[in-house]
């Protein structure tokens, strides 16, 4: 599938969560979105007059593909065939561990910073023991999530219908 063939396959499936998607339809959408985003932030921060417009045109892109990407992440984890429920599983564990990466980090250098301040380096321990007990599932799942979904698909059809691959 060619890089035209796969992002006018996701806008047709817009929110198609049935079925199976190919690695190249699910690979080129990603490039497609993500290369535009990073070039939307990129503008707006380079281009001071209009980055509250631009960013806010990041916003409203963001908004308009978060369906289509997750109808394609569903039919590409039924292409290896898994169920679409592990998208949100992996949501959830990526959640609740970025939380956990997100305040050990704050807790780790804005107590370094204190402690150097008030001579006390306790908390700063716990900080970065808060950070790792994130970090670890975060980056563990998200290892898991590319691993699946680089993996070939099933040859030939399975329970979520014919392979995309000799359609």
């Amino acid at each position: 599938m060619s890089f035209p063939e796969a992002i006018a396959q996701c806008l047709r499936k817009y929110v198609d969560f049935s079925g199976r998607a190919s690695r190249a339809e699910f690979w080129w959408w990603e490039l497609a979105t993500t290369g535009i985003i990073v070039v939307l932030g990129l503008m707006a921060s380079f281009l001071s007059d209009a980055s509250d417009i631009l960013s806010t045109v990041e916003g409203l892109f963001i908004l308009a593909i978060f369906l289509p990407t997750w109808a394609v992440t569903m039919r590409r984890l039924h292409d290896i065939g898994k169920s679409g429920w592990w998208l949100v599983t992996w949501v959830i564990i990526g959640s609740v561990s970025g939380v956990f990466v997100l305040v050990g980090a704050v807790m780790a250098f804005g107590l370094a910073f204190l402690g150097t301040l008030f001579g006390d380096s306790g908390l700063v321990a716990i900080g970065f023991v808060v950070f790792i007990i994130g970090l670890v599932p975060y980056a563990g799942t998200l290892l898991w999530m590319i691993l699946w979904l680089a993996r070939q698909g099933d040859a030939g059809p399975n329970r979520y219908g014919p392979d995309p691959s000799v359609m």
